[in-house]
Formats: structure tokens, sequence, C-alpha cells
């Protein structure tokens, strides 16, 4: 499980660096019709969820 997070760990850290999320298009926030990986939001919520994702994290 552990060597799991650490690739799911590595994922993020290696295609959100900071620059890259500097520049980042509305494009890339946010899921569209045909779009799911590659979105900063989709990879938070789900891509990266066995590591504690922020789905419904806006919830009350």
């Amino acid at each position: 499980m552990e060597e799991e997070h650490e690739k799911l760990r590595k994922y993020f850290f290696d295609n959100y660096e900071k620059k890259k999320i500097e520049n980042l298009k509305k494009e890339g926030y946010f899921t569209g019709p045909g779009k799911k990986k590659g979105c900063i939001a989709y990879d938070l919520e789900w891509a990266t969820r066995k590591l504690g994702s922020i789905k419904g994290g806006s919830k009350i």
C-alpha cells in the first residue's frame, strides 16, 4: 500500500509542479466533455483518491 501511495504522490507532484499550476488555462482546472485525466480538479478528486481525495470537500 505504501508503494502505491508513493506512486500516486509522485504522479501528482510530477504533473502539477508550481510553474505548471501558475500557467494553467481554465481547461486545465476543470473536467469537460470527454476530458478527465489531466485536469487538476479530476486528479485531486478522483485520480489520487487513495491518498485522501478532496471529493465532496466543499459539502456541508
